[in-house]
């Protein structure tokens, strides 16, 4: 049977708070991308030409950068409140030890 271990908590929110110290750049990157080659290809599409397909992309790469981040940032925020919300599990076990 499985025994409680505070440590492997502590563990755990350590690694979601290194997650959500990546989280809005790497969403960033990627939505970034997705909008860099959506609109390379669309702008190619509409017959813009090279230029103004790469334009288009790159505008469409940096709207679709920033919503990432501000995606990326709202998923750090869930990341560190499940972090705290596990450690105040620990924290309430370890006062109800000493309590009791």
């Amino acid at each position: 049977m499985a025994q409680y271990d505070p440590k492997i908590i502590q563990d755990h929110a350590n690694q979601l708070y290194s997650q959500a110290d990546k989280a809005p750049l790497l969403t960033a990157y990627a939505a970034g991308l997705v909008g860099l080659v959506t609109g390379l290809g669309s702008g190619m599409g509409m017959d813009i030409g090279t230029v103004g397909g790469a334009v288009f992309g790159s505008i469409l790469g940096v709207l679709a950068g920033g919503v990432g981040f501000s995606v990326g940032k709202s998923q750090a925020t869930r990341m560190r409140v499940a972090a705290q919300t596990a450690l105040c599990q620990v924290a309430i076990e370890q006062a109800v030890k000493r309590e009791g």
